[in-house]
């Protein structure tokens, strides 16, 4: 059961579901998150479709046997022209520890590095151990942590940096 890593150079609405429903099993089905959380996500998706396929904005998508299991992106708004910011991972739950979250981080770090992104910044959140690894274990820092309130939960947000330059 090989995974595949794809550019997405046109966000459709089978897009926004795919990456829906990966983000609802990861958060909605496994932590309890609000389902408000998924109107989140393809709101940020149909927003965020006039930039992918950019010079400065990409999103990929994971695939075993053709169906979708993990997700991100790299969004060039927020954070000034030479800081990327990473959105939408998730590698679905039972696809967890094959090496997916690291292709796909691996996929965006590349294209960062080739845009000439000084810098990647991106919000997560403490109980979500398993990326939090990841993301320290590549040389991400944790700036600043602040305790919010999204979708139905109190959370520990975290903001981390990777410098590429």
């Amino acid at each position: 059961m090989s995974a595949t890593i794809e550019e997405v150079r046109i966000v459709t609405r089978e897009i926004v579901e795919d990456i829906t429903r990966v983000h609802e099993q990861c958060f909605v089905e496994t932590l309890g998150w609000n389902r408000s959380f998924l109107s989140d996500v393809a709101n940020y998706l149909n927003d965020f479709a006039e930039l992918v396929g950019s010079s400065r904005s990409a999103l990929w998508v994971s695939r075993v046997n053709g169906r979708v299991v993990g997700s991100v992106a790299v969004d060039s708004r927020d954070f000034g022209p030479s800081i990327a910011r990473l959105r939408l991972f998730a590698v679905e739950p039972m696809h967890h520890r094959r090496g997916i979250g690291g292709r796909l981080l691996r996929q965006s770090l590349e294209f960062c590095d080739a845009a000439g992104y000084s810098e990647i910044m991106l919000w997560t959140f403490d109980t979500l151990s398993g990326a939090k690894s990841l993301y320290l274990s590549i040389g991400f820092e944790v700036l600043a942590e602040r305790n919010v309130e999204y979708w139905g939960f109190s959370l520990r947000e975290q903001l981390c940096r990777l410098r590429l330059h």
